[in-house]
């Protein structure tokens, strides 16, 4: 297997080999169906879908589109999962009040995974129909600071022009280089903020959210604390619900007019943090108050290294916070208070863990959003 990979700056979005014809025009009818809170669902003839390899199946994707493919035992006559990253963190920061300032190794780090396991399924003798690529929002240059909402995926290109290193960037131009030479259909899945229950999974801030609820009603607190300023509490957000996500993704891969496309994988469903916060502390009868003023709080903010990715606005972004939650996991009362937690109701102590406690919690501070925005 090839491990030559090297990845310094994606490829203009004018040099990809992006003239790829859309296999199917959109069919004029067909029928539909319900799943619980999901409706106008596609259905498929059985025996559609043959043979699927899922990626990351212990991720919380892999393991969610898992779990949709086993609902249709007559869609797919046979599944098979590995559990190969192709996305990884696994690159040291050295300020963590910079979370993407390392931009340029996660490139590297993410473009050599999906590299070798192109290669590993040439090697294997196997000729894939149509590959499915996950991606986000990063694509928008979200990290950066503002961009138009609700972003739209023909925003990509001028999101090439501004943004600096995205690993986004370095696996979709290598999937595109693959699939051209390979006579292969991709399409591409841009999620937000991924929300689904899978064990040991770093990358759901609801799971950080409810942890803080939890300890703070354990330690005997009466509230929980949103960090950031009065303008992310109020900012308006949306997420990607794992089940509701993964089913457009099988609709991807399966709809014949779906192929060579990339779409936006959201629920659509917008919401702020003062109608979510008070929602998750009032399960644990706590209250959530909303956050001081400019003038009454203490802040630390963290100014923005380039300028938003889309070019919408001319000012730098700020994140403004009066505390990090990863900070708050690791201090010696919190700590103490979940060891007792563990103990009391038998949980994981996995958590107890420095290094995993800062992975956990820091989402939290990126979701949240503590946020940025205009200076």
């Amino acid at each position: 297997m090839s491990r030559e990979f090297t990845y310094t700056e994606h490829a203009p979005i004018s040099t990809l080999p992006t003239n790829f014809e859309v296999p199917a025009t959109v069919p004029q009818s067909s029928n539909i169906t319900t799943d619980g809170i999901l409706h106008g669902l596609p259905t498929y003839p059985s025996g559609t879908g043959g043979t699927a390899l899922v990626a990351g199946a212990n991720g919380i994707s892999g393991t969610h589109m898992l779990r949709t493919m086993a609902k249709h035992p007559d869609i797919w006559t046979r599944v098979d999962y590995v559990c190969h990253y192709v996305f990884s963190t696994n690159v040291k920061i050295e300020d963590k009040s910079r979370p993407f300032a390392e931009a340029g190794a996660l490139s590297e780090e993410n473009g050599r995974l999906l590299h070798n396991f192109l290669q590993a399924i040439l090697l294997a003798g196997l000729k894939p129909k149509r590959i499915l690529l996950q991606t986000g929002a990063k694509n928008y240059g979200y990290d950066l600071g503002p961009y138009v909402l609700p972003a739209i995926e023909d925003d990509l290109p001028r999101a090439r022009i501004f943004s600096g290193p995205n690993f986004y960037y370095a696996q979709q131009d290598l999937l595109l280089e693959f699939c051209r030479k390979n006579n292969v259909e991709w399409c591409e899945s841009r999620p937000g903020f991924i929300c689904g229950v899978v064990k040991d999974n770093n990358l759901n801030y609801l799971v950080p959210l409810f942890l803080h609820a939890a300890i703070s009603k354990h330690m005997g607190r009466d509230k929980i604390v949103f960090s950031g300023d009065r303008r992310s509490w109020n900012n308006l957000v949306d997420q990607s619900n794992a089940y509701h996500m993964t089913t457009q993704q099988e609709w991807q891969l399966l709809a014949p007019q779906a192929g060579n496309q990339a779409f936006n994988t959201t629920d659509g469903n917008w919401f702020g943090m003062a109608r979510l916060f008070p929602l998750v502390a009032g399960f644990y009868g706590l209250a959530a108050p909303a956050p001081p003023s400019d003038e009454e709080g203490t802040w630390t903010t963290i100014v923005s290294e380039q300028p938003p990715a889309l070019g919408y606005a001319e000012s730098k972004a700020t994140m403004k916070y009066q505390f990090l939650y990863s900070d708050w996991a690791k201090t010696p009362e919190v700590q103490a208070a979940w060891k007792d937690m563990c103990a009391v109701y038998d949980l994981d102590t996995t958590l107890l863990k420095s290094e995993y406690m800062w992975h956990v919690f820091s989402l939290l501070e990126l979701a949240v959003p503590l946020c940025l925005r205009l200076s």
